[in-house]
């Protein structure tokens, strides 16, 4: 074929797509479907007139006839059999190609009721709270900030989406849907002048050394209880705070010993304590409701702050 060949065969094709409208291919499988122009008009709520010419539009693109008329009856041709197997193909297309646009305009959009431990929060968690906002800025998000606890009834009961949770390692909380971030070890910890600071002593030295714990409902106060008992320790409970600041004080001034991780312990100036009954280690993760399909708004933070612990794990 020579390049004027070439250049007519070329502008054939971008007539036909020009000429071509949805509409048409609608039209041609209605009547394909139905054997008839008057039942196929109807099926769209338009004239027989309208029909008609839709498909005439076709057939004149094309160059061939699609259906055979006769007065009794209106059959495909070869032509037209050809043409009604790609054009439901380009039909379920474009449907699926409407979809799949309206779920991700869905998605930029929306509210995620979101918990979070109170006065805890890893800063790889708002980190990857604050990529998701810069993603998805038409996305408002809901905080509310309590116990592990309270987070989790809160699930359960429908009035958050998500939550940044935490549990012993286990004893991951019943009831919801958990994955797991990070697993963070725990020690006994206390003021760097106190006497077993830097030691390896036997959990029952603690027992006359009074206990700085937290408030029921907040997982390090469970491991605590867990340790005691597992050390045989009867302890006396100098304080209990929610306040994660509040029993880290504390200790610095020498009121008594606490169970906290150890990256906190560091973080707060604590000594570490290694005793031969070891806390058990607190897990991180994120928690949501087992009644039904994850929003997928909140899905997607999920997978947002997921990905933030694995990038830092790799």
């Amino acid at each position: 074929m020579n390049n004027g060949a070439e250049a007519s065969a070329r502008g054939g094709d971008l007539s036909v797509e020009s000429k071509i409208e949805v509409r048409d291919l609608r039209a041609v499988l209605e009547v394909a479907e139905h054997g008839s122009f008057a039942r196929a008009a109807e099926a769209l709520w338009i004239s027989r007139a309208s029909m008609s010419e839709y498909v005439k539009r076709v057939e004149e693109a094309l160059g061939v006839r699609l259906f055979d008329r006769t007065t009794r009856a209106v059959r495909l041709t070869p032509a037209g059999r050809t043409f009604v197997d790609h054009a439901t193909r380009v039909l379920a297309d474009l449907d699926g190609m409407q979809d799949a646009v309206q779920a991700a305009g869905a998605l930029t959009r929306g509210r995620v009721r979101l918990g979070l431990p109170a006065g805890v929060v890893n800063q790889r968690i708002w980190q990857a709270i604050s990529v998701f906002h810069r993603d998805h800025p038409a996305v408002e998000l809901e905080f509310t900030e309590t116990t592990v606890d309270d987070l989790v009834r809160a699930i359960q009961k429908g009035d958050l989406d998500l939550s940044v949770v935490s549990w012993p390692v286990g004893a991951p909380p019943a009831r919801v849907a958990v994955a797991e971030l990070d697993t963070e070890p725990t020690t006994v910890a206390v003021a760097p002048d106190h006497p077993l600071a830097g030691r390896t002593v036997a959990a029952s030295e603690l027992q006359e050394i009074p206990l700085v714990t937290f408030t029921e409902g907040i997982v390090l106060r469970t491991i605590a209880e867990e340790f005691c008992r597992r050390a045989d320790l009867s302890p006396t409970i100098a304080l209990r705070s929610s306040v994660d600041e509040t029993v880290v004080g504390l200790v610095r001034t020498q009121v008594g010993y606490t169970i906290t991780t150890q990256h906190r312990a560091r973080e707060a100036g604590l000594a570490v304590v290694t005793t031969d009954v070891a806390p058990l280690d607190r897990v991180r993760g994120l928690a949501w409701s087992r009644r039904g399909p994850l929003d997928p708004v909140a899905g997607l933070l999920r997978d947002r702050i997921s990905s933030g612990f694995r990038h830092e794990l790799e």
